[in-house]
């Protein structure tokens, strides 16, 4: 998805550290130990206006929503597992 990075907060912005740190040019694993924070933040940006206006993404709204849930629910699994990472794997 060519708009992923713009979904994301901006390595700027305190109150999104783990989010802000992800490359979309790089991959970047999310540690266990960093889960919960990764879900927590998550979360946050999902209920708190997640659809920002300057994201361009073809009408295809659905998917974006899609991508936020699967996201989500993956971030959810991993914290309630044991040793569980997230991987994302930029262009």
């Amino acid at each position: 998805m060519r708009w992923f990075g713009s979904m994301l907060p901006l390595s700027e912005d305190e109150a999104f550290p783990v989010l802000g740190a992800l490359q979309t040019t790089g991959t970047t694993r999310i540690a266990s130990s960093d889960i919960a924070p990764f879900a927590e933040e998550w979360r946050r940006l999902r209920s708190s206006g997640w659809m920002r206006p300057w994201i361009k993404t073809d009408g295809r709204d659905w998917e974006h929503a899609r991508v936020m849930s699967v996201i989500g629910a993956l971030a959810e699994r991993c914290r309630v597992t044991e040793g569980a990472t997230l991987e994302f794997v930029g262009e």
